[in-house]
């Protein structure tokens, strides 16, 4: 066998492993990963954490802010993106330079209009309320 043809067989021999690799990784995952990343979730609660901190008038949560929260609802429509967005909001609220206002937290979905399956919080229990 000549030099280019045993290089092209090791190439296609990789790429094979390679496809075979992703599609069982692929197939792990199945379709009910979420679809929704910490990334999604920071970038949606973002707009309300100078409001969360205390900041501005307490009965008027910013327009941003609601418009993220509604985003990351429309986002979390399955059980695991749901969680995903809790776990993440948990870790952002429990930072502790931020300096959130628990009570700031707590009224952001009432006041934006915005169905949340859990009460936010510094102390979300994701589980409790996603499944």
């Amino acid at each position: 066998m000549n030099p280019w043809t045993k290089l092209m067989m090791m190439v296609f021999n990789s790429m094979a492993v390679s496809c075979l690799v992703l599609m069982i990784c692929h197939c792990a995952t199945g379709s009910n990963a979420a679809a929704i990343s910490c990334d999604d979730v920071t970038h949606s609660a973002k707009p309300c954490l100078d409001y969360a901190r205390g900041n501005g008038d307490e009965k008027t949560v910013p327009p941003k802010c609601c418009n993220g929260m509604r985003t990351l609802s429309d986002k979390a429509k399955t059980a695991e993106d749901k969680e995903v967005a809790c776990k993440c909001l948990k870790k952002i609220f429990k930072t502790p330079m931020l300096n959130l206002v628990e009570s700031r937290l707590n009224v952001i979905p009432e006041n934006c209009r915005v169905n949340v399956p859990f009460k936010l919080s510094k102390n979300l229990q994701c589980k409790e309320y996603v499944n």
